[in-house]
C-alpha cells in the first residue's frame, strides 16, 4: 500500500504468489493500464514488493513479457 495525503493519492496492490492479482486506486487512474496488463500477464512481482511501497517507483517500469 502506498499512500499520499498531499495529492489524495493510494494505491493498494493485492498479490498472491508474487504476483499481482489486484489493486485499488485512488488518484491514480494512469497506472491501471499498465497494472492491468501486470495482472493479464501474470509477470512475477516479488523483487519489487520493497518499491512498490513508495510513490517514488514508477509502476510503469516494470517490464511485461507476453
Amino acid at each position: 500500500m502506498r499512500i499520499a495525503p498531499e495529492g489524495g493519492q493510494y494505491e493498494r496492490f493485492f498479490l498472491r504468489g508474487g504476483m499481482l492479482i489486484g489493486a485499488a486506486l485512488i488518484n491514480r487512474f494512469s497506472d491501471k493500464p499498465h497494472l492491468s496488463s501486470l495482472i493479464e500477464h501474470n509477470v512475477p512481482l516479488e523483487k519489487y514488493r520493497a518499491e512498490l511501497a513508495t510513490f517514488a517507483f514508477d509502476v510503469t517500469t516494470i517490464p511485461v513479457v507476453a
